[in-house]
């Protein structure tokens, strides 16, 4: 199944599934420990602009200057994955 992210094209080419890296890992000899999308601080004109660039396909024509446009929250849009894996035992 497609995944549709915040971060689209021409930003991103494409994007790994779990399931993805994980058979990637294991291909080379490394068994996944464990696997959670990370969250980051991002500023809510930013969001704002690719919400519009994204739901819109309309690029903003300046930079957000709305009162607590440069305020960043904590959000997980899934596309950044911390993967601890273990070369396999011989």
């Amino acid at each position: 199944a497609a995944v549709v992210d915040l971060l689209t094209l021409p930003e991103h080419l494409f994007f790994y599934s779990r399931e993805s890296l994980r058979r990637l890992l294991v291909a080379h000899g490394l068994d996944v420990v464990s696997m959670r999308a990370e969250s980051s601080l991002y500023p809510l004109g930013y969001l704002a602009e690719r919400l519009r660039k994204t739901l819109l396909r309309r690029p903003a024509r300046r930079v957000p200057r709305w009162p607590g446009a440069a305020w960043s929250v904590p959000v997980n849009l899934f596309d950044v994955v911390t993967v601890r894996a273990e070369r396999r035992a011989a």
